[in-house]
C-alpha cells in the first residue's frame, strides 16, 4: 500500500468494525497497516471483503492474507508473469518496468539469459531462487506479487456511510 491509500484502508477497517462491532482505534488501524503495507491496497481490499463473507471474528492480518491468498509467490506465479512479459512485442529485450520482474531478470543474469531459457528450466530454477527473491523483495521495499493481485478484474469498492454505524 502507498501513503495515498490510507483513505480507503481506514474504510476497510472501518467496514470490519461495523461487522464485528469491534473498535477500530488508531493504534489498532497502524498495527494492521504496518502488517499489511506490503500487499497491494486492491489485495487487502480482496481479504477484507472475504473476511467479511467467512470471518465470524473480527480478523487478524494474518488472516486477512489467508482471506487474499496473499501469501508468497511461487515460481509458476513468477514464470507466468515473466512470460507474459517476454511475449509482449520487443519484451525478450526490454528488462521489464515492474521493480519485482526486475529483480527476477536481474537474478537469472540479465533479460537475454531469462529469454533464452525455456520455460521448463526457468521454472526449475525460479523454483530455486524464489526464497532469496522473496528477501530480496522485502529488503528493497518491493510488493510480492500475489495470486489476488494477478488480472483480477476490478472489484467494487467497499462503501461505508458512517452516519448508520451502530
Amino acid at each position: 500500500m502507498t501513503e495515498n491509500d490510507r483513505e480507503t484502508f481506514g474504510q476497510l477497517m472501518a467496514a470490519l468494525s461495523v461487522t464485528f462491532r469491534e473498535p477500530v482505534n488508531a493504534f489498532r488501524a497502524a498495527t494492521y497497516w504496518h502488517a499489511l503495507a506490503d500487499l497491494p491496497i486492491e489485495t487487502v481490499r480482496c481479504g477484507v471483503e472475504q473476511a467479511l463473507k467467512t470471518c465470524r471474528f473480527f480478523p487478524r492480518p494474518s488472516e486477512l492474507r489467508d482471506a487474499a491468498g496473499a501469501g508468497l509467490p511461487d515460481a509458476s506465479l513468477i514464470e507466468s508473469l515473466l512470460l507474459k512479459h517476454l511475449r509482449r512485442p520487443g519484451g525478450e529485450r526490454r528488462t521489464p518496468t515492474e521493480p519485482f520482474l526486475q529483480l527476477v531478470v536481474e537474478r537469472l543474469g540479465g533479460i537475454r539469459v531469462a529469454g533464452n531459457l525455456s520455460s521448463e528450466d526457468r521454472l526449475h530454477v525460479l523454483g530455486r531462487l524464489v526464497p532469496a527473491l522473496v528477501h530480496a523483495a522485502g529488503v528493497r521495499q518491493i510488493p510480492l506479487p500475489t495470486e489476488a493481485a494477478v488480472d483480477t478484474p476490478r472489484r467494487l469498492a467497499l462503501v461505508v456511510n458512517h452516519s448508520e454505524e451502530p
